[in-house]
């Protein structure tokens, strides 16, 4: 019976995270966590739906839409795309070349069946995330107990790094429910390593599913395979070289099929030089004046333990914390009735937090939904304190600085979450941008549609600008196409806005048409405009000039 009420009470508190979700993704001015990252999925899509998915080689094309994107390659005029090459300042390319675009697949097949609005994107997403909670809480079931398992997934569903990218256009959903959709499989295969055919079918899912990942994100790419060889080494207690190589040829293929998307854009070459060049500068270590070594203690330990447990307070303090959590899960096995019911849940526990540490130590960032990887460890050790506390009354023998500590701890740590989701929940909806943007954007596309302008060019002498203090000019920059729905090119002065104008007029592949705006008539300062066929509107106190 017992077990059945948290199950109940587990898919009522799931419909209404997913209810709650749904509703703040109805907000067009509302945003994910990684807002930016979803406006260019948007973006990268439909240029693959209305170009065609392989003329953009399946890469990101991080800009608004027209056909005339690629032009923006040409020497002449690459200091207006909007990737940075990696290891230089000044030189851009339209193309994003360092994440694998596996995810955007899904989304893109939604565009193609005919859906536009970015709710039901959204919304794609938002289911994505509700099925990964349901196979955490599978996981967590098939490796400890229910009590357990129902603590351990509702810590993970209220925290932030959950809520706050659960609706994401990126990566981050998908990345959750393939990670746990091989945890749950893992488990399984190991449970029936006995029976050769069902061992052998549950790996065989494994390896796809861990080629699924590998092609859609590298967020989770090491701490899969730290964990698929933790387990085997744990539970069979064997040494299967060549089981983990076969698995690891999986994010290996993923890879090898980016190079040869790389390949086909930059040259082979080009491409393993940009690779290098991108895996070199990861977490800033060529640029920052930090060791190696305490970059990586900083970023790849210090920073995600704060994200998963959301601990924010000054480093000292966090290190006491650390030695605090050290010490009570080594003093778990006091407690009877977590070796007798849960005996293998610390061997677990202990794997994921290393997992999760192998990941963040080889790809060290501090990107703020990186406490996913580890909020699953966080979770569980949530659960397992409060199945500790259920049983900690029931045994005489415990120390009472132990027990008392143990219920600090709890609380403790249960405290710091809600207090960090309250937080969050009363910035509903959350990751606003600026309307006044967007309604700037909506006005001038109805213009354009009455005079049935198709492929605009954006050519502004009003570059993108920080909004808040989460956005900054490169943020908003890709918000703003997206909302205008066109490329935008920006300029300091009319000379350099005319002579990229006539460039592109003259090597453009497709005709376009050019939407200047300004802060008083181009023709002014620019007689060059007089010459063309134009018309004049306006727009927030700004003047359009649009060129068909």
């Amino acid at each position: 019976m017992k077990k059945l009420s948290l199950c109940w009470i587990f898919i009522f508190i799931l419909i209404i995270t997913g209810l709650y979700l749904t509703v703040k993704a109805t907000y067009e001015n509302s945003w994910d966590g990684w807002g930016f990252g979803s406006a260019q999925s948007m973006m990268s899509i439909k240029h693959w739906v209305n170009d065609g998915w392989f003329s953009h080689y399946l890469l990101f094309v991080p800009a608004g839409y027209s056909k005339n994107t690629s032009s923006f390659d040409d020497p002449n005029l690459n200091r207006h795309a909007w990737v940075n090459v990696t290891g230089s300042e000044n030189e851009k390319r339209v193309y994003y070349t360092h994440y694998p675009s596996g995810y955007l697949f899904p989304l893109a097949f939604l565009m193609e069946m005919g859906f536009e609005n970015r709710f039901w994107f959204r919304f794609f997403q938002i289911l994505l995330s509700l099925g990964s909670l349901i196979l955490l809480y599978k996981f967590f079931n098939l490796i400890t107990e229910k009590t357990v398992a129902f603590s351990a997934t509702l810590f993970y569903m209220i925290s932030v790094p959950f809520l706050d990218f659960a609706d994401s256009l990126a990566n981050m959903p998908i990345d959750d429910f393939l990670r746990f959709l091989i945890l749950v499989l893992s488990v399984i295969a190991v449970k029936n390593i006995e029976n050769a055919k069902k061992y052998f079918f549950y790996n065989l899912g494994i390896w796809i599913s861990y080629f699924a990942l590998s092609s859609s994100s590298y967020d989770s790419t090491f701490f899969i395979f730290a964990w698929l060889v933790g387990l085997d080494i744990i539970m069979i207690r064997k040494f299967l070289w060549k089981k983990w190589l076969v698995f690891a040829g999986a994010p290996v293929l993923a890879f090898a099929a980016q190079i040869i998307q790389n390949s086909l854009y930059l040259g082979f070459s080009n491409a393993l030089s940009d690779f290098t060049s991108a895996f070199n500068t990861i977490g800033l270590a060529e640029n920052s004046s930090q060791s190696f070594i305490k970059q990586r203690f900083l970023q790849g330990i210090l920073f995600p333990i704060k994200e998963a447990f959301a601990f924010f307070f000054r480093t000292r303090y966090l290190l006491i914390f650390i030695a605090i959590l050290a010490t009570i899960i080594l003093g778990l096995k006091k407690i009877k009735e977590i070796e007798k019911s849960i005996p293998m849940a610390l061997k677990y526990l202990a794997l994921l937090g290393s997992a999760a540490f192998f990941q963040s130590f080889i790809l060290t960032d501090n990107h703020p939904y990186k406490g996913r990887l580890l909020g699953v460890f966080a979770s569980m050790l949530a659960g397992i304190l409060i199945f500790a506390l259920f049983n900690l009354f029931k045994q005489k023998n415990i120390p009472k600085m132990f027990a008392a500590a143990l219920i600090f701890l709890t609380i403790f740590i249960w405290a710091l979450q809600c207090e960090r989701t309250l937080a969050y929940l009363k910035e509903w909806p959350n990751n606003i941008y600026n309307q006044e943007k967007i309604d700037f954007a909506k006005e001038m596309k109805n213009n354009l549609q009455s005079l049935q302008l198709k492929n605009g060019i954006i050519f502004s002498m009003f570059p993108s600008e920080p909004y808040g203090n989460s956005i900054t000019v490169t943020m908003a920059r890709y918000y703003d196409m997206y909302y205008c729905d066109m490329p935008i090119l920006n300029f300091n002065d009319y000379s350099s806005l005319i002579k990229d104008y006539t460039y592109l007029k003259n090597k453009s592949d497709y005709p376009f048409s050019a939407i200047i705006i300004t802060p008083s008539q181009t023709t002014d300062t620019a007689p060059e405009i007089k010459k063309e066929d134009f018309k004049l509107i306006k727009i927030q106190n700004k003047d359009i000039l649009i060129i068909p």
